[in-house]
């Protein structure tokens, strides 16, 4: 009773007015050639000509009481509903292995994409392993970029009569949950450097392992970049989660920043470092809704996570938008043209 009569008292300071992207099309005056629909939470589908890619789609959200002190489990009648149907996408990308990013996810690949290859750390790889095998899951830590390495990047489909999507995975980092003077804390925090016997029934078990971010292309049949997405899906302290400049020299500017809004409480320089880095055409706020609560596409029913106010992030965000760029809070289910 007392963690509800807190959890509603924190959605009461987190709440003040803010614009909420509703679901529909919304069209930005671009090539009409990629379509990003926000599925709520990390999970984003991104969709260019033929392909597609997918990132930590969760639609179960367990209510706080049993993240903390209880089970969680799989909520399928939400998947079923929600998941976007016929999706097919080519590969599945994972930013980092907490539960709200991965707990769907044996479900989602069996069900719904069984040939999608899935993308993470070497964490999410052993979290994974005892439900869809070893061989399904792609560890990118030794493929991934930082401030220092160059990285690599990886082909989704290399058909050369239809492009191709490559992505690079960026070493990040995972802003703490809460954040005082003179104390930090993370929750579930940690590596799993062998694979499970089974998967993780509480929350705690869905260990973080590195955390990354991603530059995202869409390569043209001519073999031309068409579109660039810069993924997100923790927010860090800068610059970790970022481009190097050697690996930005190209010059292509970035289509769409997809960020995370919480946890900017509690880093330095998030989101201002980010913008002022990526200079993005385009900004998509994600992560913001309260995901402690059942899972709804309805903007009417939304509520920001706890101890999150967006208004006060948009507010940091203006100061630094480029101009002509865009933002968007969408609502779960938004789809987005560019």
């Amino acid at each position: 009773m007392m963690i509800r009569f807190v959890f509603v008292i924190f959605l009461m300071i987190s709440c003040s007015a803010y614009r909420i992207s509703t679901s529909g099309t919304i069209d930005s005056q671009a090539s009409g050639s990629v379509e990003v629909t926000y599925l709520g939470s990390a999970g984003y589908l991104i969709s260019y000509k033929n392909k597609s890619i997918l990132t930590a789609p969760f639609f179960s959200n367990p209510p706080l009481e049993k993240v903390l002190f209880g089970n969680i489990s799989v909520d399928t009648s939400a998947i079923d509903r929600y998941f976007p149907q016929n999706s097919n996408p080519d590969a599945l990308l994972i930013g980092h292995a907490h539960y709200d990013h991965l707990l769907d996810i044996p479900y989602i690949s069996r069900k719904y994409i069984p040939n999608a290859k899935i993308y993470g750390s070497v964490t999410t790889q052993n979290i994974l392993t005892p439900v869809l095998g070893q061989s399904k899951i792609i560890a990118i830590n030794k493929y991934a970029a930082s401030q220092e390495n160059k990285g690599a990047w990886l082909i989704i489909n290399s058909d050369q009569q239809k492009g191709a999507i490559r992505f690079m995975a960026i070493e990040s980092g995972h802003a703490p949950h809460v954040g005082l003077p003179g104390f930090n804390f993370s929750l579930f925090k940690g590596k799993i450097t062998e694979p499970l016997m089974a998967l993780p029934e509480k929350a705690e078990g869905w260990k973080e392992g590195q955390t990354f971010s991603f530059l995202i292309d869409f390569i043209a049949d001519d073999g031309e970049i068409d579109f660039r997405i810069f993924y997100q899906d923790a927010a860090s302290p800068p610059p970790l989660g970022l481009p190097s400049s050697a690996l930005l020299k190209d010059g292509r500017q970035i289509d769409v920043a997809i960020l995370c809004v919480p946890g900017y409480q509690q880093v330095e320089d998030y989101p201002e470092a980010f913008i002022k880095a990526l200079n993005p055409k385009n900004i998509i706020l994600g992560h913001w809704e309260n995901f402690f609560a059942p899972y709804t596409q309805n903007p009417d029913s939304l509520q920001p996570v706890p101890f999150l106010n967006p208004s006060d992030f948009i507010d940091r965000l203006e100061k630094v938008l480029p101009q002509d760029a865009n933002w968007y809070l969408p609502a779960p289910g938004t789809k987005f043209l560019f």
